[in-house]
């Protein structure tokens, strides 16, 4: 099996398959072990998952009628234009009683639903795993936040995001946690927003969190940090920001888009936005959803078809999803993410599909993700994932209860051979 083919046609091959698919033909000989863990068929099978992903996205912009006409989701399938996506999520068990969430890879492809356990070893060492969260996925890695007591005495940290892994690799890494540096002897509580993304034209994967102090008399501002992968320097302070990026109890997520991370300011209802490149922030105009808030609407942060999604929940009554999108004929290399007019000149928002509510006024409507049929995928009250069709407004649950899992998050999740130490990274 050696010698069949020259090196880089067989990286060529094999890079247009599936991450997954790929795994097993290491076993098969010495050669192709090597070669399949080359930084070059890593860097070529990432970039053609990419292409796709931006073919997708381009077809999808250029129908503007119809957003969900070729659908995509940061992550998705990978592996040819195919109607399946894939997907993490975040559960516990409904039997085992040792309240440990895991971590799940499912895909859904017409109509048919398929998981397994993601084998992660160090995330629970030396933290409660009942109390951590996915961050992000980027490229096929993995960003947790963990909460947990601070190395300073009488601090809680909630949701630090401090562990990486490509479960493909098998590569992990920790990164450093937050410590406390006001610590007076007082209990201090630590809230953090966070976010994980990937910069395209540095090829640089960036976490951002942002900490906010229970103590009233270090006001109510965050204090921002950035740790590059790779770059050796650890966490960057980036000075303060006067955002409230937090949710009640819930981990404020960041959500990429266009080489930005975009948080929800949930005190004033403004879009709030941080460049990774120029890592500055800028706000985003507001959707026309976001009006004066009531006791009944509840928003949040999604990415659907590539696009910036506000979630309006209107409790009991109903779910709208508004989409920001390049208006018609005009320039066709603006960003939204570089200047805030540009959002006014160029982009401007939409509401795609609005979902009736259903009859229990405490479940929960999450969307996570779109498949290329342009059905939308939805979390629903922590035990059942529906899939719902825009164009004859129908919802199906296509899990139920029977998985014996409850369900407290998912995402969009792309396999792939990204190292972590090629970038970098010391490995646990």
């Amino acid at each position: 099996m050696d010698n069949l083919l020259p090196p880089d046609i067989t990286i060529d091959i094999f890079s247009r398959l599936p991450a997954e698919s790929v795994v097993p033909w290491k076993r098969v000989c010495t050669t192709w072990r090597r070669l399949l863990q080359r930084t070059d068929f890593a860097d070529t099978h990432l970039c053609r998952q990419l292409q796709q992903q931006q073919q997708l996205d381009h077809q999808e912009h250029d129908h503007e009628d119809d957003l969900y006409h070729k659908g995509s989701n940061n992550g998705g399938g990978g592996g040819g234009a195919t109607s399946k996506v894939s997907f993490l999520f975040l559960a516990k068990s409904l039997v085992d009683q040792r309240n440990n969430k895991l971590i799940y890879y499912g895909e859904y492809y017409d109509g048919q639903f398929y998981y397994k356990t993601l084998t992660r070893r160090n995330i629970g060492d030396a933290v409660d795993m009942s109390h951590h969260s996915i961050v992000g996925s980027c490229n096929g890695l993995i960003c947790f936040s963990v909460s947990h007591n601070s190395r300073t005495n009488n601090t809680f940290v909630g949701n630090d995001p401090i562990y990486i892994c490509n479960p493909i690799t098998g590569e992990e890494v920790n990164l450093p946690t937050f410590i406390n540096n006001n610590n007076n002897g007082r209990f201090h509580w630590i809230r953090m927003a966070s976010g994980f993304g990937y910069l395209p034209s540095m090829n640089t994967y960036k976490v951002v969190r942002i900490s906010y102090h229970s103590d009233l008399r270090f006001g109510k501002v965050g204090q921002v940090e950035v740790y590059t992968l790779g770059s050796g320097s650890g966490w960057r302070n980036k000075g303060e920001i006067s955002y409230l990026l937090l949710h009640d109890a819930d981990p404020s997520l960041g959500v990429l888009v266009d080489g930005a991370l975009h948080w929800l300011d949930y005190k004033k209802l403004k879009i709030v936005a941080f460049n990774l490149e120029d890592e500055e922030f800028f706000e985003v105009p507001s959707p026309p959803c976001f009006q004066p808030a009531d006791r009944l609407s509840f928003f949040h942060l999604q990415v659907l078809g590539g696009c910036l999604c506000v979630v309006h929940k209107k409790r009991g009554i109903r779910i709208d999803v508004w989409s920001l999108k390049k208006k018609k004929k005009k320039k066709k290399n603006s960003s939204y993410g570089t200047k805030e007019q540009d959002y006014e000149c160029y982009w401007s928002w939409r509401r795609e599909f609005r979902v009736g509510w259903g009859r229990k006024y405490s479940v929960k409507y999450e969307p996570f993700a779109l498949t290329e049929s342009g059905e939308v995928l939805f979390r629903y009250d922590r035990y059942i994932l529906y899939v719902y069709n825009p164009k004859t407004a129908t919802l199906k649950k296509f899990t139920t209860g029977d998985m014996g899992l409850a369900v407290f998050q998912a995402i969009p999740h792309m396999n792939s051979f990204v190292s972590l130490k090629a970038l970098g990274e010391r490995l646990i």
